[in-house]
């Protein structure tokens, strides 16, 4: 089943290799199929493409998008893409929990000198 899901994904991505963002999730899923071979037949699906995980991500993305640009990032656009071909499956070190953008800011100990302290 591996190898059929491999030869399926390099079909399309052939197939479609005008379009780099094709190629971009299926190399992202070849990868996650090498690594996980238990999610090869989900991916070996024939009614699921490449063409349909771009569709799912140009949708999401349109929803987010200002001034006639949309920005996803890496993780919110392959976790489209693993939920389109119904993989449940996380990259270690990845959680479905937002973290925040900017970590918290430290607040820095309050020196407490007096000016007679340091003439002395």
């Amino acid at each position: 089943m591996l190898d059929k899901a491999i030869a399926k994904l390099d079909a399309e991505i052939e197939k479609e290799k005008r379009n780099r963002a094709i190629a971009v999730i299926g190399e992202y899923l070849i990868n996650l199929v090498t690594a996980h071979p238990e999610v090869a037949e989900k991916l070996a699906d024939t009614k699921k493409t490449l063409t349909g995980a771009y569709d799912a991500m140009y949708k999401e993305a349109r929803k987010k998008q200002y001034n006639h640009c949309a920005v996803l990032t890496d993780e919110e656009g392959f976790e489209i893409v693993r939920e389109y071909f119904g993989v449940d499956y996380l990259p270690s070190g990845m959680d479905k929990t937002r973290k925040p953008m900017m970590p918290e800011a430290k607040t820095a100990a309050v020196l407490n000198v007096e000016l007679d302290d340091l003439l002395k």
